[in-house]
């Protein structure tokens, strides 16, 4: 057990520095407010280029590929790519509830948290 959490730590280390390094700089430009394009000041920095949700797809990949070399690969590549895109179609309808929902209420909150956390549910099981 202790090799398999020193394993998963080995796993994770490299991104989660980057992730922190980069939130630590998108913080330091948008107090020192650094080029708007780059980092916006307002929650969320929708369409900033830099910011931690870009590292998401640089990542999917990084872990796709060190899981495949321990050999920890899923059994049916076509089952897994399928599944990912049902996780995404669930993911985004459930952002789409929760950020676009006219009017805002408690229910599609919820409805949104739900779909988010179904499509995690679903790619996993990929």
């Amino acid at each position: 057990m202790a090799s398999e959490s020193a394993s998963v730590w080995k796993l994770i280390m490299i991104p989660s520095l980057i992730t922190l390094a980069v939130a630590v700089i998108r913080l330091i430009g948008g107090l020192a407010r650094w080029n708007e394009t780059f980092f916006r000041r307002r929650p969320g920095g929708r369409g900033a280029l830099v910011g931690i949700v870009w590292l998401a797809f640089i990542f999917a990949v990084y872990f796709a590929v060190k899981l495949r070399n321990s050999g920890d690969s899923p059994s049916s590549r076509g089952k897994a790519i399928g599944l990912t895109l049902l996780a995404l179609v669930i993911f985004v309808g459930g952002e789409f509830l929760v950020f676009k929902g006219i009017p805002y209420s408690v229910s599609i909150m919820l409805g949104g948290i739900i779909c988010v956390i179904g499509s995690l549910f679903v790619m996993r099981s990929g």
